[in-house]
C-alpha cells in the first residue's frame, strides 16, 4: 500500500486495505448499514475471507445500493456489540 498523504499515490483496493491492516487470521467485524432502508447486517469473519472476491463483490453490491460499510478488528474472535443509538462499536473480550 502506498503511504498516506503521498500525492499521486495509488489508492489501495478494499482487499488490499484489509490485508495491509489485519493478519489473514484476524477476526474482523463488518457492518453493512443502509439508513434509508433501516437495514443493518453484521458479519464476523477472518480478514482472509473478508478480502476474497466473492465477499468483496457482495460488499460492492450493498454499497452501490445505498449501504455504508464499516470494518473493525474483533480481537477476541467472540463478538462485537454494536450500539446503533450512539453509533459506537465496542469489541468485547473473553479475557477477564
Amino acid at each position: 500500500m502506498s503511504p498516506v498523504g503521498n500525492p499521486g499515490s495509488a489508492v489501495p483496493s478494499a482487499s488490499e486495505y484489509i490485508l495491509d491492516n489485519f493478519e489473514p487470521t484476524d477476526r474482523v467485524a463488518m457492518l453493512v448499514l443502509n439508513r434509508d432502508l433501516g437495514e443493518t447486517i453484521q458479519r464476523i469473519t477472518s480478514a482472509q475471507k473478508a478480502s476474497n472476491p466473492e465477499f468483496q463483490a457482495w460488499l460492492r453490491y450493498k454499497n452501490a445500493n445505498g449501504s455504508d460499510i464499516y470494518v473493525t478488528w474483533n480481537r477476541s474472535g467472540w463478538f462485537v456489540l454494536l450500539l446503533a443509538a450512539s453509533w459506537v462499536c465496542l469489541g468485547l473480550d473473553r479475557a477477564r
